[in-house]
């Protein structure tokens, strides 16, 4: 029981933390042309959804995230590198709250639910996260790390003016355990999934059917708004504050 807890508890971050290349689109396939100058319209789907992720580093932006045993809601400024996001795990056997403050080179981390940790905030030097860390939350040119999920396309088409259709194989994303997928099997290498972009070419959403994958973890549905809205976002208070032990920022570059 424990094992597959932890495994549905890994899918789930996986698709979470996927939703790495970098969030920039291949040169020439910014929205309005590809290499040869042609008409936005011919540019390909997968190119199109590349160049609307690279979209979210321009503006803030509000985050939501569903799925049956995760949560989050948080709030993005890119460009002024700040964040914050309140996530909570709830598997069988196991609830967790998960809560980042990033405030330019300072990170603060708080747990609830994980025994033997700090009750206080914990802050850490943001620039000794490593990529690919649970906690590089915001990595340069890609809020959220989104691009290691679409890392893991297999195949994208159009779904109208605004919408793209495909599978995900996300043993492809980064922050793949294939230990932990194997009890999935082959059902984690064609997850389909859906994209929305708006009138300015920006990621509004995105969506996978990982119910199809274990249906304790359900549909995920991610959605960005509140494009503009100013982040505010202050630190927690000092007598709050302990720094994080060297061990466990190891455990979370692993």
């Amino acid at each position: 029981m424990k094992t597959r807890r932890l495994a549905i508890a890994g899918l789930a971050l996986v698709t979470v933390l996927g939703v790495g290349t970098t969030g920039c689109a291949r040169p020439g396939t910014e929205p309005g042309g590809n290499r040869n100058g042609a008409p936005a319209a011919e540019v390909s789907a997968a190119d199109a959804l590349a160049a609307s992720v690279k979209k979210l580093n321009e503006d803030t932006f509000t985050v939501s995230l569903k799925m049956s045993v995760m949560s989050a809601q948080g709030a993005m400024d890119p460009k002024g590198k700040k964040a914050n996001l309140a996530m909570k795990l709830d598997v069988p056997g196991q609830s967790t709250d998960f809560k980042i403050i990033l405030l330019a080179d300072d990170l603060f981390v708080k747990y609830t639910g994980l025994p033997g940790l700090p009750k206080e905030w914990m802050r850490v030097d943001a620039s000794k996260i490593k990529a690919g860390s649970t906690l590089d939350i915001m990595p340069e040119d890609d809020p959220l790390g989104v691009n290691n999920l679409m890392k893991g396309i297999v195949d994208v088409e159009r779904d109208g003016e605004r919408g793209f259709k495909g599978t995900l194989d996300l043993t492809k994303s980064p922050t793949a355990d294939p230990e932990s997928l194997k009890m999935f099997g082959d059902k984690v290498r064609a997850v389909p999934f859906t994209a929305t972009i708006d009138g300015q070419g920006r990621l509004v959403e995105i969506a996978a059917d990982t119910a199809s994958v274990s249906p304790l973890i359900g549909d995920m549905r991610v959605s960005y708004d509140n494009f503009g809205k100013p982040v505010e976002i202050t630190a927690p208070k000092s007598s709050d504050v302990v720094e994080m032990p060297a061990e466990l920022l190891g455990l979370m570059d692993a």
